[in-house]
């Protein structure tokens, strides 16, 4: 039994191939996956089940990852789950304000998994 196998992570991504990579590779390491496709359906799977961590897209239909990042950050509830931004290149100053706002990192999609791995174990371990 690995460190990750009682980790529950959020992935909150508007695209459904990245969630569908996402999702395959980290079960395949030992986590549980939720999916959220928006950012209304990451608050709604917050308030419905236990998440160690969020992978969070910044650009999103409904409400985006800063909005979302916010909410969380402002919530006592749920303030300290660590949360990694997934962005697109070329968002610099839109990942300097996640990273202000509290986020723990980021990974430039699309995601080399590696880089991915380390950055969720090394939030987990932090939190």
């Amino acid at each position: 039994m690995t460190e990750s196998d009682s980790n529950s992570i959020l992935v909150v991504d508007d695209i459904e191939e990245n969630c569908d990579l996402l999702e395959l590779k980290l079960k395949r390491n030992g986590y549980q996956v939720s999916i959220a496709n928006n950012g209304q359906e990451a608050l709604d799977t917050l308030a419905e089940k236990h998440i160690d961590l969020l992978l969070l897209d910044i650009t999103m239909p409904v409400m985006d990852g800063v909005d979302v990042l916010k909410r969380i950050k402002q919530d006592e509830k749920y303030s300290k789950i660590p949360i990694i931004m997934l962005t697109a290149a070329g968002e610099p100053k839109t990942v300097l304000k996640c990273l202000r706002l509290g986020a723990m990192g980021y990974v430039t999609k699309p995601s080399d998994m590696d880089e991915v791995l380390k950055t969720i174990a090394n939030c987990l371990q932090e939190s």
